[in-house]
């Protein structure tokens, strides 16, 4: 794999120089989609772009909570997102992806890194990610208000390491780009509780107070790799 250097002067903390892609071991991840109105998807997004239309008149809203333990050039730090699939065009042949409506994240740098070169609407918050090999309880709370909790519940664990593959939908100066990353992590499968809280639904009228996701995912021992924008 190639790699490039790019330097870059983030507001708050200064002129910063990173490797791209960037390189993170030690990844935590646990997923829950939810199925959500297809009208209602597109009131939260921009209008340049479109949710993409699933069987029902239904669209794929996605939240995660992860944790980075070894991610290069920068301290570990947690984060999560809530986003949905979207794309920029009626055809399959435009940009598509999750386009992330937040991404709170513990990390000051990393919070202006990722507005800066990759246009993630990333915020400070309290994320912490908990629990044994079963259970995994993932909270998020932003000026000390519950924005989202996650818990997900094992069924099948997944044997050996699988591809990790992921494309967010972003606008990064001015222009939709795709910000790509891809590795490997083992999998386990299951389910997961949401709590939605009110900061969360304040900010995308029509969520539900708390929802249930049938086929949620965890990922451990991840490997990834952060491409920039394309």
């Amino acid at each position: 794999m190639d790699f490039v250097e790019r330097s870059f002067e983030l507001p708050g903390i200064g002129e910063r120089t990173y490797r791209f892609p960037t390189h993170f071991r030690g990844v935590e991840l646990v997923i829950a989609p939810l199925l959500v109105p297809l009208s209602l998807a597109q009131s939260w997004l921009p209008e340049a772009i479109s949710p993409i239309a699933l069987p029902g008149g239904r669209a794929l809203a996605l939240f995660t909570v992860q944790h980075f333990g070894e991610p290069a050039q920068l301290k570990p730090y947690g984060e999560a997102s809530f986003a949905v699939l979207a794309r920029t065009g009626a055809g399959d042949e435009h940009a598509k992806g999750f386009h992330v409506l937040t991404m709170p994240v513990t990390s000051e740098e990393n919070r202006a890194r990722g507005v800066a070169i990759f246009g993630l609407p990333k915020e400070m918050a309290e994320v912490s990610l908990s629990g044994d090999e079963r259970t995994r309880q993932g909270v998020v709370r932003v000026d000390g208000e519950l924005l989202f909790s996650l818990k997900f519940r094992r069924r099948i664990p997944v044997p050996g390491a699988q591809p990790i593959r992921s494309g967010n939908l972003q606008n990064v100066d001015g222009r939709w780009s795709r910000v790509r990353s891809a590795g490997r992590g083992r999998y386990a499968l299951g389910s997961a509780e949401l709590e939605l809280g009110d900061a969360l639904r304040r900010r995308y009228p029509g969520l539900p107070e708390q929802a249930r996701s049938r086929l949620a995912a965890r990922i451990t021992d991840g490997e990834l790799f952060l491409h920039l924008p394309e």
